[in-house]
């Protein structure tokens, strides 16, 4: 059987994060949900040790999402960055980054950047 993507995501992970451009969004924080979907190099043995540690990637977005940006696009890369270089078995990834009620003047419920990698070929 050829196996064309092997997916795992992980949903509505959530923080409070000091990204925006706005000085009371620097101090105070805004909040953002986060969906991730790994495409993982997977040879389906049902051994743990080779699986892809759930926290672990949780945890690798959480030392991001600690930081101060300007731009959600920014924190995406660098979510991105950090997840090829922590996890060799994951060959593609999306993430979408949700702030919810953004500061603009107008009813808005959430603003949204998905930002798709892929790992290249010489890392």
């Amino acid at each position: 059987m050829k196996i064309n993507k092997s997916l795992l995501s992980l949903n509505g992970l959530k923080f409070n994060s000091k990204i925006g451009v706005h000085d009371f969004e620097k101090l105070n924080g805004n909040e953002f949900i986060i969906n991730i979907s790994l495409n993982i190099n997977n040879n389906f043995d049902d051994h743990i040790k080779r699986a892809l540690d759930y926290e672990l990637v949780y945890r690798t977005i959480e030392l991001v999402m600690n930081k101060s940006f300007n731009l959600i696009e920014t924190a995406a890369y660098e979510i991105s960055k950090n997840i090829y270089l922590e996890f060799y078995q994951i060959s593609s990834c999306t993430i979408e980054i949700i702030k919810l009620k953004p500061k603009i003047k107008g009813e808005i419920n959430n603003s949204t950047f998905l930002l798709e990698t892929e790992r290249e070929i010489n890392e």
